[in-house]
């Protein structure tokens, strides 16, 4: 799976910020830009891979002609992996089944904040990744 479609994977592999992040459009590599550590352009240096998109903004760059690419090809493969993005993105996580109860878990009142903030969280992962492969598979 690549990166750019998993919101736990939007931090710089190699400082970890999650500040001005670049997503490689060749390869599931993710990185800083230019205003951190420039780790996406080291990253082109090393590969030549060219293409990069920032992950909050959705801004595409090419460092190739060293300039941001503003138009889409023929096909609106960058349109549709914005359109991704967003749906990835504005996804709200509440732990409620479909009557609108608010889904509690059984215990003391000690440890039933964290099973309900582990329990929204592992909700959050796999609603995240059923919505990046069902765009996924609607582009092959």
């Amino acid at each position: 799976d690549h990166s750019i479609l998993n919101p736990q994977k939007w931090h710089c592999v190699d400082c970890n910020t999650t500040e001005s992040i670049w997503a490689c459009l060749s390869c599931p590599h993710v990185a800083c830009g230019r205003y951190i550590e420039e780790h996406a352009l080291k990253h082109f240096q090393e590969s030549s891979h060219p293409v990069a998109l920032e992950v909050n903004e959705m801004y595409v760059f090419c460092y190739f002609c060293d300039d941001y690419v503003l138009n889409d090809n023929a096909t609106g493969d960058l349109k549709l992996l914005r359109s991704t993005l967003s749906a990835i993105k504005s996804q709200s996580y509440h732990c409620t089944t479909r009557s609108g109860r608010v889904l509690r878990s059984v215990g003391t009142s000690d440890d039933s904040d964290f099973l309900h903030d582990g329990a929204q969280s592992l909700l959050q992962n796999e609603d995240q990744m059923y919505t990046a492969l069902w765009h996924r598979r609607r582009i092959l």
